[in-house]
């Protein structure tokens, strides 16, 4: 989907009082200022230097779902632990992946949590942070000025 199906998508939703498909749309430096995307399928939206200041935003766990890339190594790391906490084997799995072993997610029921550029040597086990946290460190990474019009100040864990 293109930036400009994508923002007509947003407004349609919008006028008709239902939730936005922006699944696999393409909004990379689209101004999104004070949009409501609550609701929204963000699953493989590409949203890196979207303008987020002042838009309502869908669950944190929803906004994960969206295409970020490649990413610092810091969340890297970071995600690739939330995304093992979400796996039924969790970080064994993760650690054999890291070791040179197959994809965890490459025969699981379950879809990933976080969507981004994982790398094996960045692996290693940890406690996962909260969805929150994360999609506000991805926000922060990827969107800069997402909290801009918000009020909101960073949270630490």
């Amino acid at each position: 989907m293109t930036r400009d199906q994508a923002m007509a998508e947003i407004r349609d939703a919008q006028r008709e009082g239902r939730w936005a498909d922006l699944r696999d749309a393409d909004m990379r430096g689209a101004s999104m200022r004070g949009a409501t995307l609550r609701g929204a399928d963000l699953r493989d939206a590409t949203l890196r230097r979207a303008v987020l200041a002042g838009a309502r935003l869908p669950a944190p766990q929803v906004v994960l779902l969206a295409y970020w890339g490649r990413v610092s190594d810091t969340l890297t790391t970071l995600l690739m632990r939330y995304d093992a906490a979400s796996h039924p084997v969790g970080q064994r799995a993760f650690s054999a992946w890291a070791e040179g072993g197959p994809c965890p997610y490459a025969d699981c029921r379950w879809q990933r949590a976080a969507n981004f550029t994982e790398v094996r040597e960045l692996w290693s086990p940890g406690p996962s942070r909260s969805p929150i946290r994360l999609a506000e460190m991805v926000l922060d990474e990827c969107c800069p000025g997402w909290r801009d019009d918000t009020g909101e100040s960073p949270e630490g864990e």
